[in-house]
């Protein structure tokens, strides 16, 4: 199954979760209301996040693992 999810997070945590997150898979992402020239990892966007995940899991909570792995 695939799921769109809408998140505000930091550019480099998402790319990191796209690029090697083993708890969720991320299919594609895309940051809202920015162009690719004004794009900076460093601040914070809203994202548009689609996963693909199983029947039964939840992907928000995938998502969220993945995120609280990345962050102190």
């Amino acid at each position: 199954m695939h799921t769109t999810i809408t998140k505000r997070l930091k550019g480099a945590i998402m790319e990191n979760i796209f690029d090697s997150s083993d708890i969720v898979n991320v299919r594609y992402y895309n940051a809202k209301n920015v162009s690719d020239n004004d794009y900076d990892p460093e601040k914070v966007y809203t994202f548009e996040i689609k996963i693909r995940h199983n029947e039964d899991e939840e992907p928000k909570q995938l998502l969220e693992q993945a995120i609280k792995n990345l962050t102190p």
